[in-house]
């Protein structure tokens, strides 16, 4: 009986281990991956992906469906079989791939999104005057190994100002940028297997400091008036 119990013990653990999905490129060697968030207009956005490194063993280079809805629009690079992207599933994780011509040598490939909706994020408390919207952007590692090297930069709509950047805390730690009139925060690190990268910011119009040195101004030149009444009438007395 207790052989019987062993036997069956393993037979469920080789039947869970065969029910894991496993990606389909097992070896692969991501050096770079940039992703860049630009505004179309008040909510929806457009994002360029750009990927260096070697396909894996089916001869494939991944991009990982980082967000819900994303649409290829064009596809470029160097050491690429093709100009289109193939979605690819991997049980519940989303991919989008592309054939490598050379899968011993490097390869970049260089792709723009659709991202409907990305912009139309929840509004945050109002702080200094100022209605401020939160951006929480987050990016898991799908990949069974390493990024070498991941960035990320998220350009707010024309206008608009970053007011706080919440994640990464430390100022060291994130990017502020200005591309086109635009600003946009960001941040770049290594990134293990299965690892998240988040960059959580507030953003909004700067219409609060604009607000506060209006009211410093107004409040300055009544108080030059008060002084400058009173030392009238003291020089007259």
């Amino acid at each position: 009986m207790k052989k019987i119990i062993i036997a069956i013990i393993a037979a469920a653990m080789m039947l869970s281990l065969l029910a894991v999905p496993v990606m389909a490129a097992e070896v692969i060697n991501v050096a770079s991956y940039t992703e860049v968030f630009t505004p179309v207009n008040e909510a929806d956005g457009q994002l360029a992906v750009t990927v260096k490194g070697t396909a894996g063993e089916d001869g494939y280079l991944y991009l990982i469906a980082s967000v819900k809805g994303m649409e290829p629009v064009s596809v470029a690079g160097e050491n690429l079989s093709g100009t289109e992207l193939e979605a690819y599933a991997n049980g519940s994780e989303s991919y989008f791939r592309i054939a490598v011509a050379d899968p011993a040598a490097e390869a970049t490939v260089e792709a723009t999104f659709n991202v409907p909706g990305f912009y139309a994020v929840s509004r945050a408390a109002e702080t200094n005057g100022a209605e401020d919207y939160k951006m929480n952007y987050k990016f898991t590692n799908y990949f069974p190994t390493k990024i070498g090297n991941y960035s990320v930069m998220v350009y707010v709509p024309e206008g608009m100002e970053i007011a706080k950047v919440s994640s990464p805390s430390a100022y060291a730690d994130y990017i502020l940028a200005q591309e086109n009139g635009l600003r946009g925060a960001g941040n770049a690190k290594a990134l293990a297997a299965a690892a998240a990268n988040t960059l959580t910011f507030t953003f909004d119009t700067g219409a609060g400091a604009v607000t506060n040195i209006l009211v410093w101004v107004i409040c300055l030149g009544i108080g030059i008036f008060v002084l400058v009444d009173r030392y009238k009438k003291a020089m007259k007395e």
